[in-house]
Protein backbone atom coordinates (compact mmCIF):
# COMPACT_ATOMS: atom_id res chain seq x y z
CA UNK A 1 0.00 0.00 0.00
CA UNK A 2 1.43 3.12 -1.12
CA UNK A 3 1.92 6.27 1.51
CA UNK A 4 -0.40 9.77 1.08
CA UNK A 5 2.00 12.32 0.37
CA UNK A 6 3.77 14.16 2.79
CA UNK A 7 2.15 17.77 3.45
CA UNK A 8 4.44 18.61 6.56
CA UNK A 9 7.61 17.66 5.06
CA UNK A 10 7.18 20.37 2.33
CA UNK A 11 5.59 22.64 4.93
CA UNK A 12 8.61 25.29 5.57
CA UNK A 13 6.76 26.24 9.18
CA UNK A 14 8.12 24.69 12.17
CA UNK A 15 5.46 22.10 13.79
CA UNK A 16 4.19 24.17 16.67
CA UNK A 17 3.95 28.03 17.14
CA UNK A 18 2.04 30.82 18.48
CA UNK A 19 -1.16 31.75 16.09
CA UNK A 20 -1.85 35.32 16.32
CA UNK A 21 -5.00 35.97 14.17
CA UNK A 22 -6.80 32.63 15.13
CA UNK A 23 -10.15 35.33 15.80
CA UNK A 24 -10.33 36.02 11.63
CA UNK A 25 -10.76 31.96 11.33
CA UNK A 26 -13.56 32.45 13.68
CA UNK A 27 -11.80 30.35 16.58
CA UNK A 28 -12.39 32.54 19.54
CA UNK A 29 -11.69 31.29 23.12
CA UNK A 30 -14.36 29.86 25.15
CA UNK A 31 -16.24 31.17 27.89
CA UNK A 32 -15.42 30.66 31.45
CA UNK A 33 -16.49 27.76 33.39
CA UNK A 34 -14.52 27.68 36.15
CA UNK A 35 -11.49 25.94 34.50
CA UNK A 36 -9.08 26.43 31.77
CA UNK A 37 -10.99 26.26 28.61
CA UNK A 38 -9.39 24.99 25.24
CA UNK A 39 -11.24 25.42 22.11
CA UNK A 40 -9.94 23.48 19.17
CA UNK A 41 -9.94 22.98 15.33
CA UNK A 42 -8.62 20.22 13.91
CA UNK A 43 -8.20 19.01 10.03
CA UNK A 44 -6.25 15.98 7.96
CA UNK A 45 -3.87 16.57 6.24
CA UNK A 46 -3.28 13.61 3.93
CA UNK A 47 -2.77 10.16 5.56
CA UNK A 48 -1.84 10.26 9.35
CA UNK A 49 -1.06 14.04 9.49
CA UNK A 50 -3.04 15.99 11.23
CA UNK A 51 -3.43 19.89 11.68
CA UNK A 52 -4.60 21.62 15.00
CA UNK A 53 -5.44 25.23 16.21
CA UNK A 54 -5.74 25.52 20.25
CA UNK A 55 -6.93 28.31 22.00
CA UNK A 56 -7.05 28.83 25.38
CA UNK A 57 -9.91 30.09 27.59
CA UNK A 58 -7.29 31.67 30.28
CA UNK A 59 -5.00 33.34 28.15
CA UNK A 60 -6.76 33.83 24.65
CA UNK A 61 -3.42 32.50 23.32
CA UNK A 62 -3.86 30.26 20.10
CA UNK A 63 -1.17 27.62 18.83
CA UNK A 64 -1.05 25.30 15.43
CA UNK A 65 -0.10 21.84 16.64
CA UNK A 66 0.67 19.06 13.97
CA UNK A 67 0.64 15.01 14.83
CA UNK A 68 1.94 12.39 12.82
CA UNK A 69 2.33 8.54 12.87
CA UNK A 70 5.62 6.40 12.07
CA UNK A 71 6.05 3.89 9.04
CA UNK A 72 4.27 1.55 11.43
CA UNK A 73 0.97 3.01 10.33
CA UNK A 74 1.91 4.37 7.04
CA UNK A 75 2.86 7.79 8.13
CA UNK A 76 5.91 10.19 7.26
CA UNK A 77 6.94 10.48 11.30
CA UNK A 78 7.55 14.51 10.42
CA UNK A 79 5.67 15.02 14.16
CA UNK A 80 4.91 13.52 17.57
CA UNK A 81 2.18 10.97 17.19
CA UNK A 82 -1.16 12.23 18.49
CA UNK A 83 -0.40 9.70 21.79
CA UNK A 84 2.11 11.93 22.68
CA UNK A 85 0.45 14.53 22.21
CA UNK A 86 -2.13 13.89 24.59
CA UNK A 87 -0.03 12.70 26.84
CA UNK A 88 2.09 15.72 26.79
CA UNK A 89 -1.57 17.58 27.77
CA UNK A 90 -2.37 15.28 30.82
CA UNK A 91 0.89 15.76 32.38
CA UNK A 92 0.25 19.37 32.13
CA UNK A 93 -3.43 19.36 33.51
CA UNK A 94 -2.53 17.39 36.23
CA UNK A 95 0.75 19.88 37.14
CA UNK A 96 -1.78 22.91 36.79
CA UNK A 97 -4.08 21.50 39.29
CA UNK A 98 -1.87 20.21 41.86
CA UNK A 99 -0.04 24.03 41.70
CA UNK A 100 -4.06 25.64 41.93
CA UNK A 101 -4.60 23.47 44.82
CA UNK A 102 -1.38 24.17 46.61
CA UNK A 103 -2.21 27.72 46.15
CA UNK A 104 -5.77 27.63 47.01
CA UNK A 105 -4.05 25.66 50.14
CA UNK A 106 -1.21 28.04 51.18
CA UNK A 107 1.37 25.61 50.54
CA UNK A 108 4.42 26.88 48.79
CA UNK A 109 6.44 24.42 46.34
CA UNK A 110 9.80 24.07 46.61
CA UNK A 111 10.15 21.44 44.00
CA UNK A 112 7.76 19.21 41.59
CA UNK A 113 8.24 16.45 39.41
CA UNK A 114 5.75 14.34 37.68
CA UNK A 115 6.16 11.02 36.18
CA UNK A 116 2.77 9.65 34.01
CA UNK A 117 3.43 6.13 32.51
CA UNK A 118 1.01 5.04 29.81
CA UNK A 119 0.89 1.79 28.29
CA UNK A 120 -0.69 1.43 25.00
CA UNK A 121 -1.11 -1.75 22.67
CA UNK A 122 -2.32 -1.93 19.02
CA UNK A 123 -2.59 -4.93 16.87
CA UNK A 124 -3.57 -5.03 13.05
CA UNK A 125 -3.99 -2.20 10.27
CA UNK A 126 -5.55 1.23 10.51
CA UNK A 127 -5.53 1.14 6.91
CA UNK A 128 -7.31 -2.21 6.21
CA UNK A 129 -9.86 -1.51 9.40
CA UNK A 130 -8.28 -4.54 11.23
CA UNK A 131 -6.82 -2.27 14.13
CA UNK A 132 -7.28 -3.43 17.91
CA UNK A 133 -6.11 -1.13 20.15
CA UNK A 134 -5.89 -0.89 24.31
CA UNK A 135 -4.73 0.83 27.27
CA UNK A 136 -3.88 0.02 30.33
CA UNK A 137 -4.71 2.60 33.70
CA UNK A 138 -2.07 5.63 33.33
CA UNK A 139 -0.30 5.82 36.85
CA UNK A 140 0.83 9.16 37.86
CA UNK A 141 3.92 9.50 40.54
CA UNK A 142 4.37 12.51 42.20
CA UNK A 143 7.85 13.96 43.78
CA UNK A 144 6.97 16.60 45.27
CA UNK A 145 8.98 18.94 48.23
CA UNK A 146 6.78 21.59 50.09
CA UNK A 147 6.26 24.03 53.06
CA UNK A 148 4.36 20.88 54.70
CA UNK A 149 5.19 17.85 56.54
CA UNK A 150 5.11 14.27 54.74
CA UNK A 151 2.23 13.12 56.25
CA UNK A 152 0.19 16.14 55.10
CA UNK A 153 1.41 16.28 52.18
CA UNK A 154 1.33 12.82 50.58
CA UNK A 155 -2.24 11.88 51.93
CA UNK A 156 -2.95 15.13 50.00
CA UNK A 157 -1.39 14.42 46.55
CA UNK A 158 -1.84 10.73 46.42
CA UNK A 159 -6.23 11.06 47.03
CA UNK A 160 -6.54 13.89 44.83
CA UNK A 161 -4.34 12.99 41.90
CA UNK A 162 -4.10 9.71 41.22
CA UNK A 163 -5.98 8.86 38.00
CA UNK A 164 -8.95 7.37 37.67
CA UNK A 165 -8.79 3.30 37.49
Amino acid sequence: MDRPPDILGADPRPAYFPVGNAAEIGLEPPDDRGGIGVRTWIRALAGMQKEALVVNGATGRSWRLVSDEGPYLAGHDRAPCPLCTFITGMVSGYMSEITSLAKVRGLDIDDIELTLSNHYSMEGSALQGTMLGGAMSPELEVDIAANADSATLKPWWKKRWSPPR
